[in-house]
């Protein structure tokens, strides 16, 4: 007699291989004169064929799911959209600044236009491609032009992109919450401008339509639209509905804009030579330094991690860590963190702008020329905390101090692998692992970082890492055969005792070692010095020398970046071993 137990569906089995093994468990309650599993029998065909589709269905099902979260999200598409639901604005490209140099070998002053494009070639072919800059505006003239006395030569500052004037983008029905794309990308945070109406002798004349940050800020009658900009980079104009912005009347509707920005326009020196417009004989222009400033969008990593921290803070900084969620809600902004000052209602606001992407001194280029890059960001910053901080708070923005992490390790090749294209790729992964979208403040970098940025470089058969420490470490004192003993320290440098450390004579700074700690031998030769802990006597020393240097450490130290500090690439010093040479 046949069982009335039907077996319970497992809703966990969501694999082929579940499914399969569910259904066939189910055969002998629901089918007793079915008896033959076997691969052969056309019913298990069928039952395959189904647990296959089931496999499926599952598998899109999950997907679907996952795209609903932004920690679990792999589509950039998706993350856009949460971030967008949280009031997150990501960061767009940044276009690069840079000096040209314009010479006027004319007898006669030469006008050089606001919006004049200067270019690295003069077209694009093939695998070249184009970078055009186009010149600010000067504000000491009416017409913001440049003028270059005859015979001489002159500064002038400029940017990275390219203006769109006048781009038809359609004609307004007089319906509520109209959308219209822009057909060149990717556009210029904040270059955007609209007009509503009719072209004049080719010039568009009308209501003008004033961009803002959220359409549903906007008044019922106010001229406002809002950008948004999709996982492609194309960018759309919203308009509103007659309750939040005003309902652009029948007519065409004109966007002037900037395209460009983005890394690729942070150019070398004496690229920028080719002139597009504003093309006079006899007037020559140049670069003498490199454009800097250019960075790409944020990252979707960047706006996964950025974008919920707006709700930690919901508006107003009460935490120290409510301050840096807030901050990073600027546009301009990529990473930030706070301190507390010296009294309880100081607080000191670390941060971090896009934009400048040299890694040396914030606010300026690999060049020493100061940039607006970190200024701008920084007066952005304190207005925009104003109203969420308590009233009696000072607020102090400042930079953060980029620590350079040296490496060095010998690279173990297997047999089949070419040496120098391992050591190739082994130096882009420990770029790529201290790039700054792959660092924060305050960090811990320990050996098994390394280990696991490495892991993933064909050709490794293993790593021997034997130095991992900060660049910077430095230290100021004198170290003679009379006084081997060296007090104070910088708790950053992780000295033990019985670590050797290298001097490297004629720099000047300073070392800081723990109380209790002596030199137990001086090499004079190497030029090192050994710790041992203070047995009661101050330690002595046959060294005829001193040192007033810079100070590195050998071996491996887990190094905890200050608050202030994220950690960039240092010097990385490869040594192959195996593989194939040459």
């Amino acid at each position: 007699m046949a069982s009335n137990f039907v077996p319970q569906v497992d809703y966990t089995s969501r694999d082929y291989a579940a499914i399969r093994d569910n259904m066939i468990a189910l055969i002998p309650s629901l089918l007793p004169e079915w008896t033959s599993t076997d691969a052969s029998d056309f019913g298990i065909t069928l039952i395959e064929l189904f647990a296959y589709m089931g496999d499926m269905l599952n598998y899109y099902i999950d997907r679907a799911a996952n795209e609903g979260f932004i920690n679990t999200a792999t589509q950039r598409a998706s993350v856009l959209s949460i971030a967008q639901l949280l009031g997150y604005t990501p960061s767009s490209a940044t276009p690069a600044t840079v000096t040209l140099n314009y010479s006027n070998l004319t007898n006669a002053d030469i006008s050089v236009l606001a919006k004049s494009q200067v270019a690295t070639t003069t077209n694009v072919k093939g695998l070249s491609t184009q970078i055009i800059f186009e010149v600010d505006v000067n504000p000491a003239t009416s017409d913001g032009s440049w003028v270059i006395s005859a015979n001489s030569s002159a500064s002038v500052p400029a940017t990275q992109g390219e203006t769109i004037l006048y781009e038809h983008i359609g004609d307004s029905d007089g319906s509520a919450n109209q959308v219209y794309a822009l057909s060149q990308s990717p556009l210029l945070s904040g270059s955007s401008s609209i007009i509503v109406g009719s072209l004049v002798g080719g010039i568009p004349t009308g209501v003008v339509y004033t961009e803002i940050p959220y359409i549903i800020d906007a008044g019922f009658n106010d001229p406002s639209y809002a950008v948004t900009t999709d996982a492609d980079n194309i960018s759309y104009i919203n308009f509103g509905d007659g309750i939040s912005g005003r309902i652009p009347p029948i007519n065409g509707i004109y966007a002037t804009y900037r395209i460009g920005g983005g890394a690729l326009g942070n150019v070398g020196p004496q690229t920028l030579t080719y002139p597009l417009t504003n093309i006079v004989p006899g007037l020559k222009v140049s670069n003498m330094s490199s454009a800097s400033g250019g960075a790409d969008e944020e990252t979707t990593d960047s706006i996964r991690i950025n974008a919920p921290q707006a709700y930690t803070a919901l508006s107003r900084a009460v935490s120290l860590k409510d301050y840096g969620s807030l901050a990073v809600q600027l546009p301009s902004i990529a990473k930030a963190i706070a301190d507390s000052g010296s009294a309880y209602n100081n607080i000191i606001l670390y941060v971090a702008p896009f934009g400048d992407s040299s890694l040396g001194t914030p606010g300026i280029d690999v060049n020493g020329t100061v940039t607006s890059t970190y200024t701008d960001a920084a007066t952005s910053l304190i207005s925009y905390m104003q109203d969420k901080a308590p009233a009696t708070t000072t607020l102090t923005v400042n930079p953060p101090v980029y620590v350079p992490i040296s490496i060095s390790l010998t690279a173990y090749i297997q047999p089949q692998y070419k040496q120098s294209v391992v050591v190739s790729a082994i130096n882009t992964a420990l770029q790529t692992l201290f790039d700054f979208t792959n660092t924060v403040f305050a960090e811990n970098v320990v050996l098994q970082y390394i280990h696991s940025g490495l892991s993933q470089v064909d050709g490794i058969d293993h790593v021997d890492v034997s130095l991992l420490t900060r660049a910077d470490a430095i230290f100021t004192g004198t170290i003679t055969a009379g006084n081997s003993t060296i007090s104070a320290v910088s708790s950053f440098l992780n000295l033990k005792v019985g670590q050797q450390i290298t001097l490297a004579s004629g720099s000047g700074s300073t070392a800081t070692i723990p109380s209790g700690t002596t030199i137990s031998s001086i090499n004079t030769g190497a030029g090192t010095i050994t710790l041992s802990a203070n047995a009661g006597g101050t330690g002595s020393s046959t060294a005829a020398s001193m040192w007033t240097s810079s100070l590195a450490l050998t071996g491996i130290n887990s190094i905890q970046c200050a608050t202030n500090e994220i950690p960039k690439a240092g010097t990385f010093i490869i040594t192959p071993s195996g593989g194939i040479v040459g």
